[in-house]
């Protein structure tokens, strides 16, 4: 189990259990805190061979949920908003009787990206659910969904994992040595699950070590050019801002902390200036602007 999710899992495995489970379910937190994770373990619990809330993680069901590939199991987890035809053929998944088991359990991520109109579509069936159908929803930010929609889940929240707890993880179930430990821990932020995919992908630690060098030389070098030639880079990233934002707080306060940098005063400017922009980002504020906005901090023309 992914540490930090102890919990969560045993909630709603007792649920389970206790036949309290409901047919729609909203996990709310950060990115990259297990949210996904979480759902397809739950859905093992009512998908595995040993029984509704029973898991053995060996069995074919759970194996093919792990895969992807059990005929009553559907996660959709894309990057781009999901539209009106993609509910209906989200809606029609459920609307099918169960295959090789008796639920059918459906997952959208991201589920406050959908747009007005697929929100409505897919309302209708959040009213009236199929039999047997069990629904997941993920999101990173609840204000952004309808009230109608969050109103007909049951909501599991969650959030950032203690640093020393993710260390842990990562060396006693990914058997790295602790310096690389340390250092994930440290771009993390917090969030367990891109500790574990960090821990597997050199070259995602690697990217996340040349965006800081190149931030933190470019606001070294205080020049207005370089700040604003690299605002346009980050603007036309795809990465989403907050994402952004977390890894140079980690990487700041650090060096607030142990005293690393000369310019202690730019750098406390400029991570309250991110704390600033988390709001007008909120507020659909121009990327651009918030970006030149932090960059231009303690900057020389």
């Amino acid at each position: 189990m992914l540490v930090g999710q102890e919990k969560n899992f045993k909630y709603l495995s007792n649920s389970i259990v206790n036949n309290d489970f409901v047919h729609a379910y909203l996990f709310a937190g950060p990115e990259h805190v297990g949210k996904t994770y979480l759902a397809k373990k739950f859905a093992q619990l009512f998908l595995c061979d040993r029984g509704l809330g029973k898991q053995c993680f060996e069995c074919k069901n759970c194996k093919q949920i792990e895969a992807g590939t059990h005929p009553d199991f559907l996660l959709n987890d894309k990057d781009q908003p999901v539209n009106v035809e993609e509910i209906r053929e989200l809606n029609h998944f459920l609307e099918l009787k169960p295959y090789q088991s008796k639920i059918k359990v459906l997952i959208i991520t991201h589920i406050e990206r959908l747009s007005t109109s697929a929100a409505n579509a897919f309302l209708k069936t959040l009213e009236e659910p199929a039999q047997n159908t069990i629904i997941i929803l993920t999101t990173e930010n609840m204000d952004n969904i309808l009230p109608t929609i969050v109103s007909r889940t049951r909501i599991l929240r969650m959030g950032f994992e203690k640093e020393e707890n993710i260390k842990k993880f990562l060396m006693d179930t990914e058997g790295i040595d602790e310096k690389k430990a340390n250092d994930i821990v440290k771009m993390s932020c917090g969030r367990v699950g891109l500790a574990l995919s960090l821990s597997r992908d050199q070259e995602a630690v690697n990217n996340i070590r040349e965006f800081l060098r190149k931030f933190d030389e470019t606001i070294r070098s205080k020049s207005v050019v370089r700040r604003l030639k690299l605002a346009e880079e980050l603007d036309g990233a795809d990465k989403p801002l907050n994402d952004e934002f977390d890894v140079i707080e980690s990487y700041y306060y650090q060096k607030i902390n142990k005293k690393e940098n000369e310019n202690l005063l730019i750098l406390t400017q400029i991570l309250d200036k991110i704390a600033q922009s988390r709001i007008f980002i909120k507020n659909n504020v121009n990327k651009r602007l918030i970006l030149e906005s932090i960059l231009l901090t303690g900057a020389k023309s």
